[in-house]
Parts: C-alpha cells; structure tokens; sequence
C-alpha cells in the first residue's frame, strides 16, 4: 500500500489524485411501495417504490426465493419508478430493485418476500335517496362482505363454501385475495350496515355479474353496473350466512385484477308488500323496516317506493277510463310511531329499472294539479293514490315529531293517521280506497291532530263514524285547502270536521253528504271553547247541519262559504245554556240555499217551525243568542229601476243602530220547482208574538227551502 500511495504520488496531478482517493457515496436503497406492508401483491399489478436521489435508473429482479438466488424475471435500466412484471400465477415470491447513478454508483433494496393472488374488491356505498345513481353515493365502514368458493354450478347454492370475510375500511372499500384460480361469489351482509339494531336497508345497486330479480320473479345476472332493488330473489330477506341465502351477492371469476364489486344501500327503499306475521320477524325492505328505520337514523328520512310486483288494477264502472292501478300493503299488526320529525311517507311508485323516474300507473294520477277553481266539490277524479295502506283497526299511523304523509291511501283502521307535531297530508285518500271507493270497514276517525299544525293540501277523507278530520288540544290546529270530506258521522252525531282546537283554517274545500254535521267549532254539550278559526270559500252541502257553533266558540269567522241542503239549518248554535253563549262569531258573504230548518240559527231554544222574531229594540243580552239582538225588520222589498232602465232591488226596514246587516240570496233549483208534490210545502204566517211560523214542519223532517 505504501508503494502504491507513493506511485500515485508521483504519477498524479493534485486534482486527479484528489478525485480518484475520494470514494463515491453509495445510494439509497430504493424504498417499495407495492406491494406495501402486507406484502400482498395483486395479480397482473405493477411494482413500484419511490424514487431515489441521484439515480438515473433502476434494475428490479424476480426471485423464486426469499434470498433471491433464483431470479425468475429481470429488467434493467428502468427509466420509471413502477414496472409490470409478467403474470406470475399466485404464489410466494420475492422482489429486488437496485438504483444506478450517473457514475455507476448504485442502491440496491433488501430482498422483500411478497406473495401474488387474485385480486377481488370493491366498495360497499349507502345510497340514502334509494337512487341508484353512484354519484349520490357515500361509503359504509365496517360492512361485512363475504367470499364462497362456488361449488361447480356456476349459482350461489347450499355447497358453496365460504373462503373469507372483511370489514369495509373507511372509504367502503373491501378486498379478497384468493390463491386459486376460478368462480367465487361475493355476498354484502346487509345486516351488518349498522345504523342503529333495529335498521336494516334495502340493496339499490348492483355491480357486472350482481344477481336481481325480476317482476315476474326470476333472477337475472347484470352484464353491466346498474339499479339492483330488492337483491336476488323477490320476497326474500337476506340471510348472508351461506351464498344459498344471502341476497346481495355477484358471481366473480379469479383470473384478473377485479377491483369495482361495487354494491349501495338505501334505508329509505320499500320494495315489498309484505308486513311482519304473528312472529314477528323484520321483513327487509317492507312499509314497517323503513318505519323502524326512520326511527333509528338521525335527520330527515324520505321514502322511495320501487314495487317489485305489478299492480292491481280496478276498472272504472262507467268504462270511460282505463282501470286504476295500486299497490296495497295489508297492516295486521300497529306500527311503530315515528318518533322524529322530518320523515317522509310518500306511495308514489318508481320503476325498478330507472328508480328516479314514476310510474304513473294510473290516469289522473296524484301530482296531477287540480284545476284552479275557488271551491273542491270532487277531487277523487285526480286523487289516484298508488299506494294502499290497508290497516287493521288497531293499526295507526301515529307522528309524534310531524311528518309528511303523501300520494298514498289509508283505510281500515280505527284512527288511521294521529299528528302530533306539525306535519303535511298532501295529495292522500283517508278511510277510502285508491279509487275513492266506500271500504267494507268504517273508521273512527280518519285524521286526528293532537299537537302542531297538520296542513292538508287536495286531501279526500271519508266514510268514518265519528269524524272525518280532528283538531283537539289548545296548540292543535288543522290548515285545510282543498279538501274533500264526505260519509263522516251518525245520524245523530258525529261530523265531517271538528274543531275542538284554537286557530284552525278550511279554504276552498268542500264538507258534503255527511250523516253529521259538516264542521262543529267547539264541542257540544261541553265547555271546550274554540277560537279564531276561519271557514273561508268553501261549500258544506247534504250534512245534518252546515256548520255547529259549540258552547263557547268566539271569535270564529264564516266568510264566503256555500251552505245548501243542510238538513237542519246552515250555520246553528249548539245549546249552551249553563255553559258559554257563543260570542263575536261574524257570519259574512256566504249563500245560504235550500237548507232545512232555518239558514242561520242562533238560538238553539227556538221551536222547530218558528223563525226569531223581527225586532227594532236593541236589548243586548249576554246570555242569549247573537248577544239579545234580534234579525232586523223587513218593511218592504220592492224592484225599481235606476236611471239606466236597469231593474234593482230595494230593501226597506229597521236594525238597530250603528248595525251591520246582511242580505242572503236564496232560490230553489229547478228539480224543486219539478218536483213541489214531493217537497214539504213551506206557509208562512205572522202570529200574535211576531214570529213566523212554517206550516208541516214536524221534528227530524227535512225542511226546504229555507
């Protein structure tokens, strides 16, 4: 060494000995990173790792062995940071990679023992507007996802024999890696989608190979990603113990990389009519599990109908339209109450294929908006619910936070809808069927508002014994346009609306061929005061009475309503003495036409027969009726002409002072005129006492016209 130091010494120039003594650094060992610590490589997947300072190229070995003394494969002079080795069927294998510098100083990685499998992955998504459309879509953590290696028939059976199992990570993301070639199914457990024990969605979406039923029943296999509600078998709950049972399942085939096995998810599917039986046993994607479900998920919850059967179809009597087609589901059992607000219960059926776009099964179908008129006298021509709830009298659909209830029709039950926190009924049919028939079972009551303000929009209620519609309770109120009330009530009892509640509102609705009364405003018989209510444009015809003041309603307003064949009056006090005389009701702008007994009746003491007496003395009263003020008196009505030729009419008589009076227009239609031997005759006379007496008008008869 010491001759050689001095050779150098003497034959160098100081820079050159300089350069030659200084031995280059070595690089870095190249770092990998696929496969990554689960040294789990993917079959037909690069390798890769990260780039190293100062190289200019990379050299990666192959090895049969964990010491890398049998290389399989090599490539040199690798510009990248990634190569794709050949398709090296799965198996232990191991992995080199040396970086090279500019001056032939190189890096070289330890060997890495790795092992090459069959890839099969994918993600588990939930789709919570039961769209189907992957871009609503966000990833479930912690799904189970299981692997069966099929059993030689190519279908999910008994003797397919489960591999694995995964959870999915926080992306939704799921992944297999079986050593073997060949066909392998994989099943979502849906029950693990954990949202809360008792929730339990629906499958919406299915991958290339997933399996889905039919309407007719049968199973097809998607040859491309797609809407999949329901899974496999049509009403069947999914069971993902074996690949026999479980319901959300794809057929694979391990030979290449698989990695988009993707499935979704929705807690606001309903694709069954089945209700749980006696044992009670949840049935996936029934009426009752998205109930249950709404319940266990914080935040507002819409339902999604997409039946998976056809449907029923009732052809129109008169043959002049095509049938009205509807689902039903059969309730045996009570549903749970929905305890939260903001929960949609809406029938409108969705295609199976295109879930985001209706059916519209039926002509006139509910959505359809109602022509713009002032007042509803039949509404049933364009309410055509899809959806039936046809409930057992014990089954109720009660929404303790207020919900949304639409485009569906409920009957059967005792009460069927109960309210208890604001809440919307719109475009629905209570206590009749989809096509407004009479169902073989009265109700109770058809909807009961108990808290909050329930707004009704074109809303049909019919055909119960004690009341149509409800409001009860001081912080109870109803808000009605457009409604339609009919068959509700006794003959004695009874009406189509109640309003035992403060602040409620009828606009343009229409309360007709009810056995009761159309609309009490307070409760007869009792001290339940109701104020501030308002019956505005609407029509009350062929009730027992048009509208009941109760014993204490003040403050109500009936303004611009039509009031016709009432059987016992138009607008009439319930009796109240000893209780609380109704006061500062105002009765304005409305018709009263044909209406038995007396248009407005204020004194319910007065005799069948007997109108009030006309009085100009002003003697107010507390205790009596309309506060001891009599009708004013009709002097003369007499037809003039104004200096236009035109004929009007002139009304003389006496009021009291500073008094507001009303004029009513009444008329009989032309089948009275036609029919006057069959219409009880109306005679009046003055009697001693002032009144006017109707000749023939006898207790509990029909008394026409006004």
């Amino acid at each position: 060494m010491r001759r050689l130091s001095s050779l150098l010494t003497i034959l160098c120039a100081p820079i050159i000995c300089a350069a030659a003594l200084a031995a280059a650094p070595p690089l870095p060992a190249p770092r990998l990173m696929k496969p990554a610590g689960d040294r789990q490589l993917d079959f037909a997947s690069p390798i890769s790792w990260q780039p190293v300072a100062g190289a200019r190229t990379y050299n990666v070995e192959i090895c049969a062995d964990a010491a890398c003394t049998r290389v399989i494969e090599r490539a040199d002079a690798i510009m990248k940071t990634w190569w794709q080795p050949a398709k090296h069927e799965p198996g232990a294998y191991a992995v080199r990679i040396t970086a090279i510098g500019d001056n032939g100083d190189t890096g070289e990685s330890a060997t890495t023992p790795f092992t090459i499998s069959f890839a099969i992955g994918g993600h588990v998504f939930d789709d919570a507007q039961a769209l189907a459309l992957p871009q609503h879509f966000t990833p479930v953590t912690g799904a189970t996802v299981k692997l069966f290696r099929d059993g030689g028939d190519g279908r999910p059976t008994a003797d397919d024999v489960l591999v694995s199992s995964a959870q999915t990570a926080s992306n939704g993301e799921y992944a297999f890696h079986p050593a073997q070639r060949g066909t392998y199914f994989v099943a979502v457990d849906s029950k693990s989608i954990a949202r809360g024990a008792a929730a339990w969605p629906e499958q919406t979406f299915a991958p290339v190979g997933g399996f889905c039923t039919l309407l007719d029943g049968t199973t097809i296999e998607r040859n491309q990603a797609g809407a999949c509600f329901g899974g496999r078998r049509l009403a069947a709950s999914d069971d993902a113990v074996s690949a026999a049972t479980s319901e959300h399942i794809v057929r694979v085939v391990a030979g290449e990389a698989l990695t988009n096995a993707d499935f979704a998810f929705s807690f606001n599917a309903v694709t069954s009519l089945d209700d749980a039986a006696a044992d009670a046993k949840p049935i996936q994607g029934s009426f009752r599990q998205f109930l249950a479900n709404a319940n266990a998920i914080p935040g507002a919850n819409a339902m999604r109908f997409v039946p998976l059967v056809k449907p029923k179809s009732v052809p129109d009597p008169s043959g002049m339209s095509v049938p009205t087609q509807s689902w039903a589901v059969h309730v045996q059992r009570p549903l749970p109450a929905l305890v939260e607000a903001g929960t949609t219960i809406d029938g409108t059926a969705y295609s199976f294929v295109a879930p985001n776009s209706p059916l519209s099964v039926s002509r006139g179908r509910i959505g359809t908006e109602l022509p713009a008129v002032q007042n509803v006298t039949d509404i049933t021509d364009l309410l055509k619910p899809e959806l039936e709830i046809v409930a057992a009298p014990e089954v109720t659909l009660t929404c303790e936070g207020g919900c949304t209830i639409r485009n569906v029709a409920v009957y059967g039950a005792a009460t069927s809808i109960i309210t208890r926190g604001d809440s919307l009924i719109d475009h629905a049919i209570i206590g009749a069927t989809s096509d407004a028939a009479i169902p073989s079972v009265f109700g109770t009551t058809g909807i009961q508002i108990e808290r909050g303000t329930t707004k009704l929009r074109e809303v049909y209620v019919g055909y119960q014994r004690t009341a149509g519609i409800i409001a009860v309770g001081a912080d109870a109120r109803l808000d009605a346009d457009r409604i339609h009330v009919t068959g509700c009530g006794g003959a004695a009892s009874g009406s189509a609306i109640a309003l035992v509640s403060n602040a409620s509102v009828i606009r343009h609705s229409a309360v007709e061929s009810n056995l009761g009364a159309g609309i009490v405003i307070g409760l007869p018989g009792g001290n339940q005061p109701a104020k501030y209510n308002v019956i505005e444009s609407t029509t009350l015809s062929g009730n027992l009475a048009g509208i009941v003041l109760g014993a204490g309603a003040s403050d109500n307003v009936i303004l611009r309503d039509e009031l016709m064949w009432n059987r016992v009056g138009g607008v009439v006090a319930a009796p109240f003495a000893g209780i609380a005389i109704p006061v500062r009701n105002r009765i304005t702008g409305s018709h009263f036409n044909e209406n038995g007994g007396r248009p407005i009746s204020l004194d319910p003491n007065l005799a069948v027969g007997k109108l009030m007496a006309s009085s100009t003395e002003c003697m107010h009263n507390t205790a009596a009726a309309n506060g001891g003020v009599a009708p004013p008196k009709i002097e003369s009505v007499e037809v003039e002409h104004d200096a236009a030729g035109k004929e009007v009419i002139v009304v003389l008589g006496l009021g009291c002072a500073v008094t507001q009076v009303e004029l009513y227009l009444s008329y009989a239609t032309k089948k009275i005129r036609e029919n006057t031997n069959q219409v009880e005759r109306i005679h009046m006379s003055d009697t001693p006492d002032g009144t006017e007496t109707i000749a023939g008008a006898g207790a509990g008869q029909n008394l026409l016209p006004s």
